[in-house]
C-alpha cells in the first residue's frame, strides 16, 4: 500500500492503461507520449516500460508526486497543458484519458494539443458518451454526472472538432 490507493487498484489502472497502449501500438511502437491529466502516473509507467518517451501533465500535486516516483521527476509537469512547455510538433502520441470533460476553455485547450502532436501524430482520448445506451436508463443518475463534468462531447462534437483541427477521427 501507497498510503493513497491499494496496491491491487494501481495494477488494475495499470492493465486498463496497457490496453489503451496496445490500440495505440497499432499506430506507433515507439515515440514520444504525453499524457494529459496523468493523474498518479498509470499509463506513463506502461508506456515507459514498453519503451516510449514519456511525459505527463497533471494538475494536481499529490498525484504528480506519485507519478514521478514512478516514471522520474523530470518527467511529469505539475500544471495545465496550455501551461507547459512543449515544443510544437515534438509529440507523436497525445493521451488523455477521461480529461477533456473537466476543461473550462476546451478550444484553447485543444489548439495547444493539436500544436503539440507531430504531423502523423495523434490525439487518443476518451471521455464520456452522453448517447451511450446507461445515460438513457439511469437518466438523472447517469454515473458521469458530475460536478466536476464542466461539459460532454457527443459524437457529432467530436466529428465537429476533428473537422475544425483538421483532425481524422476513429472510432
Amino acid at each position: 500500500e501507497n498510503g493513497v490507493l491499494p496496491d491491487h487498484v494501481f495494477r488494475l489502472k495499470e492493465k486498463t492503461m496497457l490496453w489503451h497502449l496496445n490500440q495505440i501500438k497499432r499506430f506507433f511502437w515507439k515515440g514520444r507520449v504525453l499524457e494529459v491529466g496523468s493523474a498518479m502516473g498509470s499509463f506513463l509507467k506502461v508506456a515507459q516500460e514498453e519503451g516510449f518517451d514519456v511525459m505527463g501533465v497533471e494538475l494536481s500535486e499529490t498525484a504528480c508526486k506519485i507519478a514521478r516516483s514512478k516514471v522520474g521527476e523530470e518527467n511529469v509537469f505539475n500544471g495545465t497543458l496550455e501551461n507547459a512547455d512543449i515544443e510544437p510538433g515534438s509529440i507523436d502520441v497525445l493521451f488523455m484519458s477521461d480529461v477533456i470533460e473537466h476543461v473550462p476553455q476546451p478550444v484553447p485547450f485543444l489548439e495547444k494539443a493539436v500544436r503539440s502532436i507531430k504531423r502523423g501524430g495523434i490525439i487518443y482520448l476518451t471521455t464520456p458518451d452522453p448517447s451511450h445506451w446507461s445515460r438513457s436508463i439511469f437518466g438523472k443518475n447517469w454515473v458521469h454526472y458530475k460536478d466536476e463534468h464542466l461539459m460532454f462531447f457527443s459524437k457529432e462534437t467530436l466529428n465537429w472538432i476533428a473537422d475544425r483541427f483538421s483532425l481524422y477521427l476513429f472510432d
